[in-house]
């Protein structure tokens, strides 16, 4: 993003921003930035945007729109640019602005909870002393998200409407169906998920059996090389991430799987994709 309104585009790191009881408090997040517009007829708003000496002045900014209205039937246009202060635009810049009739006004930019993402969010969020070990990434399984944070203060955290259901895995795997015990962050306390993946869909209890979603590459790079003639024994299979792909792929496919949850939804797995 270039300079102008970008040096304002922050949250506090370490600050303990949006809590208040222990709960979130969305409009904590809101910030709200003046910016110069350059007021215009409807015509002439084009104009301003294609133009090579307004390029560098235009705002731009993700998921904020470049033209406002204003008026009382909105017959007036308002293309904004990156700058508060009018010292800051170009002799040329203003110069062009003049020739198109253009009026230079303030107008106020709002970046609520929903601009932010969340990871910005939750490092606002945390207290200094934890801020350093905040999680950089999450992984989404069907509705659930796992290992979003811990913090209990922030349990209610929501960025994604999809997620329902947040857990975080509490200890590394230490028996034979590997598979975690987990603790239920927020949401709603349900685990069966619907996860789609190369083409199929499977089902299963994130609970009781082994799922890792970062691990779809992988299980895509060795599907491609399956030939339909292909005999594919799985005997570590799951839910089915290989076995089913390639059953839908016309390979003949023996799979089994130690753990009697993985092997439940392994078989309902094979009858809903129909392979």
């Amino acid at each position: 993003m270039s300079e102008g309104i970008s040096k304002h585009l922050f949250l506090p790191k370490g600050q303990g921003l949006g809590l208040k009881d222990g709960k979130l408090d969305k409009d904590a997040f809101k910030k709200v930035i003046p910016v110069l517009a350059a007021k215009v007829a409807p015509e002439k708003a084009g104009v301003l945007l294609k133009s090579p000496v307004m390029k560098r002045s235009l705002l731009d900014v993700p998921k904020i729109k470049s033209v406002g209205t204003e008026g009382p039937g909105n017959e007036e246009r308002l293309v904004l640019l990156k700058y508060s202060d009018q010292v800051d635009l170009t002799p040329e810049v203003l110069e062009f602005l003049k020739s198109q009739s253009a009026e230079l006004v303030s107008y106020p930019v709002e970046f609520s909870y929903d601009y932010w993402t969340a990871d910005e969010i939750i490092h606002a969020i945390l207290p200094e002393e934890l801020e350093a070990g905040a999680p950089s990434g999450f992984a989404n399984v069907g509705h659930i998200g796992e290992n979003f944070v811990v913090f209990p203060r922030t349990r209610n955290l929501a960025k994604n409407p999809k997620c329902r259901t947040v857990v975080n895995k509490l200890d590394n795997i230490d028996n034979q169906f590997r598979v975690f015990r987990m603790e239920l962050l927020a949401g709603e306390p349900d685990f069966v998920v619907t996860q789609s993946e190369n083409g199929c869909k499977f089902t299963f209890d994130f609970r009781e059996v082994y799922w890792n979603s970062r691990l779809h590459t992988e299980h895509e790079r060795l599907i491609e090389k399956f030939k339909r003639e292909d005999v594919v024994a799985d005997v570590f299979a799951g839910v089915g991430p290989f076995a089913v792909p390639a059953a839908k792929k016309g390979c003949a496919v023996l799979a089994n799987d130690l753990n009697p949850s993985s092997y439940k939804y392994l078989t309902m797995n094979v009858v809903d994709n129909k392979s």
